[in-house]
């Protein structure tokens, strides 16, 4: 029999993984349409933070004995082929997340656009079968996966918060009252 889940699993269904899912789906809109070229190396850089932190967790890669992983939440979940993402991932890495020597100059040899749409594909069609994979159906019902606006909603320019955002990594307050 499995065992239940814990109060930090059960807050990362709720609240942690919808919010990258949120932030991944959002950057990726705005990385499409920004012309402002420092504006858009923000957005690439949040968009690099969110992807990276799903990838992770849908691969099963722990970097730290705190990460949680898709299979503590979902033993039969079985994660989707990922080796075309390790190109996008490689240029990600070394153009974002790290200031090391294989930072490439070339625009052709950084990360674009194009890779962004590839990484957030594979995650968009890992995540439903994660959720799949959640059992029983109360705990995949705690995982409101279609709350979080698909990409390129009109819903992200009608969010109004019912209290100023104050912090980070959180899950807008207004979500499931406003939007929902």
């Amino acid at each position: 029999m499995k065992k239940a889940l814990t109060a930090s699993q059960l807050e990362h269904l709720e609240e942690h993984i919808p919010y990258e899912l949120l932030m991944l789906r959002f950057t990726l809109g705005k990385l499409r349409t920004e012309k402002h070229p420092l504006t858009w190396n923000g957005m690439l850089e949040s968009f690099a933070v969110h992807a990276r932190n799903l990838y992770w967790f849908l691969i099963n890669k722990r970097n730290h004995a705190e990460d949680h992983i898709a299979r503590e939440f979902a033993e039969t979940y079985t994660v989707p082929n990922a080796s075309d993402m390790t190109g996008p991932f490689q240029r990600l890495n070394q153009q974002v997340m790290h200031l090391g020597k294989q930072r490439k100059k070339i625009s052709t040899d950084k990360f674009h656009t194009d890779d962004a749409e590839k990484v957030a594909n594979w995650i968009e069609i890992a995540m439903p079968k994660f959720r799949a994979a959640l059992a029983p159906e109360e705990i995949q019902d705690r995982f409101k996966l279609e709350a979080v606006p698909a990409q390129g909603s009109i819903r992200y320019d009608q969010l109004i918060a019912l209290m100023p955002q104050q912090s980070s990594s959180s899950f807008p307050q207004f979500w499931f009252t406003k939007i929902g």
